[in-house]
């Protein structure tokens, strides 16, 4: 999966690249990047500015709905919540941090 460094140091999937989930809101179907390590993705690995390194995918995701840490199974729950709100559309965009934090904050913490 690549993994490029902002102009301010975050961390981000380039534009074109495999997202961690995916969905089509046409079919209601979600998929997930199976390069993605799901079963523990504070181990994933990346191409991270063309070198192969381990991403820690939880404090990623933690880090963009400013809390501290999450689990495995929060990291999912996330990931499918955010793709699913694509699709059904009644919560606003996903992929504004305020509609993900208030997604994360009532169906997950």
């Amino acid at each position: 999966m690549p993994i490029e460094t902002t102009i301010n140091g975050t961390k981000t999937v380039p534009w074109g690249s495999p997202p961690v989930g995916l969905s089509n809101p046409l079919t209601g179907e979600v998929n997930l990047n199976s390069a993605v390590n799901w079963y523990t993705p504070n181990v994933s690995f990346a191409m991270l500015d063309g070198a192969q390194t381990i991403e820690n995918m939880l404090l990623g995701e933690a880090q963009s709905l400013g809390i501290a840490s999450m689990t495995s199974a929060q990291f999912m729950d996330i990931i499918l919540l955010h793709e699913l709100a694509r699709v059904a559309g009644r919560v606003g965009n996903p992929d504004k941090a305020a509609v993900e934090s208030r997604l994360f904050r009532d169906c997950i913490q």
